[in-house]
């Protein structure tokens, strides 16, 4: 069966908006086994949406139609459907009544502009809208069937589904089976390569759909049984780049994937500016197993959080895959650290400054994280005396050298151990702490853990002056 498609809107036309609700409508009517053989776009005014009415082609029998049901004073289209159709619009109290009691559970004052939406056709029939406040319209003469639908994807789909396409699939007799197939990591002309002896099915038709995360296939045949057989022959070669059928999303396959082998993934990015921690986050669950990501632009970011070595960036470049995995694994190490606050009840307030304080404490978890191995545990454990605030940073790493504990806080002090997988570490990050501690008559000391790795203690005068909130 052949639809026509009229898309109305000034958006469109101008640029302002991508008519993505042709798109999905011309997929899903193919599913039926009609497809979209007539579309125009048009502006929301009178003369150019009847000019499109006047124009549908003798043999298309159904018309789609979305945009302009709005209540503003630009959305036409009912008045000139009314008028087209020679029917005449009934105020509809009983929805009308409807609407002004969802607008208030929302906190919204209805608008007299709505009224508009509460109007019914005396001979056409009202679409439902579950979700929105413009009801769809369906009108018929002697050359073909209208059905009127909102521009809000959202709306339009559920109408699509729940009314117009069960009537389409109805007045189809010849069916189409349509399959699409998902692949990353793989260029079109190689699945091209892969796939051609098998194209020989004139009853398969075929179309490549690259994008920047993959290339699906859109397989369709109006004979079922051809459409499996091929997919029988395709799907084994494909195996290594097919992730999914139909429209699922590879980070939806992906989180599936994360959750069913019950692990937990984090990111680094550089370049992509947290376009895959975004992709990663735009899926169900994704809470539960998403730990969190750094955007590591700059390099010197790159060698602070991320512990990546400056020699390795001078020789391969930032854009490197050496730099890459070096990002890799200083994220998993820094998002496989448990850090442990113990704090007391009580609401702990020092002289200083916060800033300068904040800071201190950043440098000193920083560090502990630089010596920390994966699965370790950071303890921050403040205490109290009558008149200050003790403060340590306990980490699980090598510990100091004996020889280096007196050196640690001088501003050129470097140390990293053998293990390069961790522990890049200088003293310019120490020394600005003894400064800033020093200078809030406090103190800051190193030592060893018999356990194992190393303690940091702040102590800092409480601000006795000042009342504490209750």
């Amino acid at each position: 069966m052949k639809i026509g498609l009229i898309t109305i809107g000034a958006e469109l036309l101008n640029g302002t908006r991508t008519d993505t609700n042709a798109s999905w409508i011309g997929q899903s009517v193919e599913s039926t086994g009609a497809s979209i053989n007539w579309h125009m776009t048009v502006n929301d005014n009178y003369d150019s949406i009847i000019n499109s009415l006047d124009n549908v082609p003798i043999d298309i029998k159904i018309v789609l139609c979305t945009g302009g049901l709005g209540p503003t004073h630009d959305d036409i289209t009912p008045s000139v459907l009314y008028k087209y159709f020679n029917d005449k619009p009934l105020f509809d109290q009983k929805y009308w009544t409807t609407l002004k009691e969802k607008f208030k559970t929302r906190g919204i004052e209805i608008s007299e502009s709505n009224k508009s939406q509460a109007m019914i056709p005396q001979n056409g029939k009202i679409i439902p809208n579950p979700i929105g406040s413009a009801r769809g319209l369906h009108f018929k003469n002697n050359n073909f069937q209208l059905f009127s639908m909102p521009g809000v994807p959202s709306e339009m789909k559920l109408m699509m589904n729940n009314y117009i396409l069960p009537i389409i699939d109805k007045k189809t007799q010849k069916k189409n089976y349509v399959k699409l197939i998902r692949t990353t990591g793989i260029m079109e002309s190689s699945i091209f390569d892969i796939i051609e002896p098998y194209l020989n099915n004139n009853n398969i038709s075929l179309a490549f759909l690259p994008s920047f995360t993959g290339v699906d296939l859109r397989i369709s045949s109006n004979i079922n049984d051809d459409l499996i057989i091929f997919l029988d022959k395709i799907l084994p070669l494909l195996s290594k780049y097919y992730y999914a059928d139909d429209h699922i999303e590879l980070e939806d396959v992906l989180g599936e994937v994360i959750i069913n082998k019950k692990k937990t993934i984090s990111t680094a990015e550089s370049c992509t500016g947290g376009l895959i921690s975004n992709r990663l986050t735009n899926t169900p669950k994704s809470s539960s197993y998403f730990k969190g990501g750094i955007i590591a632009y700059s390099n010197s970011i790159k060698i602070k959080l991320l512990n990546v070595n400056q020699e390795i960036i001078n020789k391969y470049g930032a854009v490197s895959k050496e730099v890459a995995l070096e990002m890799a694994q200083g994220i998993r190490k820094r998002m496989n650290v448990d850090i442990n606050l113990k704090l007391p009840k009580n609401k702990i307030e020092t002289l200083g400054i916060g800033d300068r304080i904040a800071q201190v404490f950043y440098n000193l978890i920083d560090n502990a994280l630089s010596f920390s191995k994966e699965g370790s545990v950071i303890d921050i454990i403040a205490t109290t005396t009558e008149n200050e605030a003790i403060i340590e940073i306990k980490d699980q790493g090598p510990g100091i050298p004996k020889e280096n504990l007196g050196k640690i806080f001088e501003r050129f002090y470097t140390y990293r151990p053998e293990e390069k997988s961790f522990g890049n570490n200088s003293g310019l990050g120490l020394s600005i702490c003894k400064q800033i501690i020093k200078s809030l008559n406090g103190t800051i000391i190193a030592n060893n853990r018999l356990e194992g790795g190393s303690v940091f203690t702040v102590t800092l005068p409480l601000n006795k002056d000042r009342k504490r909130k209750k």
